[in-house]
Parts: C-alpha cells; structure tokens; sequence
C-alpha cells in the first residue's frame, strides 16, 4: 500500500469529514455535550501535544545520528585514499553495498542487515600492511578506526532511539479522544452553513496532527524517509549512483529524480539483489519482470 504523508491527507479529510456532515442529520440528545466536549479537548491537547513533542524529539536526533554516520562514511573513503586508489576503491564498494542494505531496509530495520558489511570494512582496514606505507600510516590508520567505532556507536544509538516508537494504547487513547471531541461536534452544530464549514475544518484540524504524529513515527516527516538525501549525497561522492529500492518507491516512501540516472533495485529486502539503471528522463517502472 503506497504511503500517504500528512500533507497528501488534509484534502482527504477536508474532503470525508465535509461530505459526513453534509449528509448527516442532526441529532439532539440530553447529555452534557459542553462539559464532555471541554474535557475531552482538554485531554486531547496535553496527551497529543506530549506524544508530538516526544516524536518530534526523537525524530530530531534520528536525523542528527543518521546525518553524522553519513558524514563519517565520507570521512572515512577519504582516509581510505590515503591506503591508494586501490584500497580507497575497495572501500568504496564496501560503502556503496552498506547503503544498498540500508535503502531496502526502512530505518528501523536496517541495523542488523547491514552489520556484516559494516564488519568487512573493518576487516578491509585490518588486512592492510602498515610497514608498506610511510610513518603516518598508524595515525592514519588509528583515525580510520575511530572514525568506524563512531559509525558503530551512531548506528546502535539509533537502533535503540528508533525502537522507541508509541504503543497501541497510546495511539488508542488520543484516537479515542479525537472521536468523542468530533462526536460531540455532531451534536453541537445547527443546520446553518456557518456550523457546517465550522465543524468541517475543526474535525479536519483535529485530526491532522495525528497524522504528523504518524509521519514522525514512521520517519516520513515532509513526504521522504529520513535517512534518504544525505546518505544519496555520499554514494554520489564517492562516485555512485543513487539507489533507489522499487518497493519503497511503489509505497511512496521515497521519489526518485527525473533528471539523473539511478540504480534501482528490483528485489525485496532479504532477497538476492537485483539492481538495475534507470536513464536520466526514464520513467519510473510501473511493474517489473
């Protein structure tokens, strides 16, 4: 099923809640509506508002982990050059295979996947002959391991910050909230248009938020997965093409460019890679063979 952001959302609600209340008659009842409408919308604010600001927190630092993992794996080809374009080669691979796991991957699965390429740069680094190169060979060599334990540590922070997520019950007690707040819209409102485009967008305001909360949830904020832009920008440094993973496309948690060419892989995470190039000005693939 294609992702749909909060933005693609608001006119679909505008849309569903201006229809609803179009064709529903009006109901009268003999409860305390005011006094269940304020307490209601009072609950809803403090839980909603503590549950976006809580998502917004880790979202934030998601994307500071993921943007300085990115910046180390660059960091880190460049040391490799100091090794010769050969071995700099080598881990330029090794960086480019990481992050084919990583994109087929969402965020928070891509840990475990992708440790054993992680594993095999270490393994790169390990296998080089010191004696070879001249006396700035250890320092160099030093930093180039520190720079992996700093990826290692950014990417297990990230592991634990990204399985924080909100559990059923949290999501059902401010869905419950927003549906008593609305169902007492119902009954508050009077047959004149002025009610009608009132509660319309109140209804639509209500439960837009919760569907920010979603994107911050799932590292979808703004219609592109998190991890997406900066880690594109070191696979084109190093001389790669982008990567873009069909399925992930096909649900539109990302987009690829029109202009540029890409790789594009047509397997599912897990499976045996499939990859193929997408020509500046192809269109993107409906299906594939």
């Amino acid at each position: 099923m294609r992702y749909l952001d909060s933005v693609k959302l608001f006119p679909i609600t505008l849309i569903v809640f201006g229809s609803g209340f179009y064709y529903l008659p009006n109901w009268t009842t003999g409860a305390p509506v005011d006094t269940i409408l304020t307490i209601s919308t009072f609950l809803y604010a403090i839980f909603l508002g503590f549950f976006l600001d809580r998502s917004k927190s880790r979202f934030n630092r998601v994307r500071e982990l993921v943007s300085s993992e990115d910046a180390t794996w660059l960091s880190l080809s460049e040391i490799a050059g100091f090794f010769g374009p050969t071995f700099q080669k080598k881990v330029d691979q090794l960086i480019d295979k990481y992050y084919i796991v990583a994109y087929d991957y969402y965020l928070e699965g891509y840990y475990r996947p992708s440790a054993p390429v992680l594993s095999k740069v270490y393994d790169a680094f390990d296998s080089l002959d010191l004696t070879a190169h001249d006396s700035g060979a250890v320092d160099v060599f030093d930093d180039a391991i520190g720079l992996l334990n700093n990826i290692e540590e950014r990417r297990n922070e990230s592991n634990v910050v990204t399985s924080e997520q909100l559990n059923l019950a949290q999501w059902l007690l401010v869905t419950l909230l927003a549906g008593v707040i609305i169902l007492s819209l119902v009954f508050v409102r009077t047959p004149d248009a002025f009610s009608y485009v009132a509660i319309t967008l109140l209804a639509t305001a209500l439960i837009t938020p919760l569907f920010i909360l979603r994107d911050l949830q799932s590292f979808n904020f703004g219609g592109n997965r998190l991890m997406e832009e900066s880690g594109q920008e070191v696979l084109e440094s190093i001389g790669k093409k982008r990567y873009y993973n069909f399925y992930q496309v096909k649900r539109g948690v990302n987009q690829p460019p029109i202009d540029i060419a890409y790789r594009l892989g047509v397997h599912r995470a897990g499976e045996k890679q499939k990859i193929i190039t997408i020509k500046a000005g192809e269109p993107f693939p409906k299906k594939i063979r």
